[in-house]
């Protein structure tokens, strides 16, 4: 190989080499914006929220329910993830920042609980004082209670 081949590759090489070293990394974990630490949300469907943070190419996010560890239940390039919550949950959670190349960038711990239902049913069906002969298949019915996974 002659000695402009041997430059060209050299240099070459040293290019490569630079734009790997040269990665744009996220500086900071994400913000962390919904719901608030300490906040209290109902059952259901709880939206996380984080603002985006400049050179993430994308985000892990990490749910812990009921002090059991953190684990990382999604990774995506928005910045939100809908999780489905049972009353009385205890949640804690957390997002990295991603890039290629680079070490994940951690937002804080928020902790969150969802509530549980505090009414109670109105009975529609049967009406009160309602006779049924021996044998007579009953059905209950009620209004739905807000927040409530199931009713025994």
């Amino acid at each position: 190989m002659g000695a402009l081949a041997r430059a060209l590759m050299v240099c070459c090489l040293a290019v490569v080499f630079a734009s790997e070293a040269l990665a744009t990394c996220p500086a900071s974990g994400p913000t962390l914006t919904f719901p608030a630490d300490g906040a209290t949300v109902g059952p259901g469907f709880t939206t996380l929220n984080w603002d985006p943070v400049p050179d993430a190419t994308g985000y892990e996010v990490w749910v812990g329910l009921d002090g059991d560890p953190l684990s990382p239940i999604d990774n995506t390039v928005l910045t939100q993830k809908t999780i489905e919550l049972e009353p009385g949950r205890y949640v804690e959670w957390k997002v990295a920042a991603k890039a290629p190349s680079c070490p994940p960038q951690y937002s804080v711990h928020f902790m969150f609980e969802t509530w549980c239902p505090t009414e109670t049913p109105d009975l529609l069906n049967p009406p009160n004082g309602t006779v049924f002969s021996t044998g007579t298949e009953i059905t209950f019915g009620w209004d739905d209670v807000q927040g409530a996974a199931s009713y025994d």
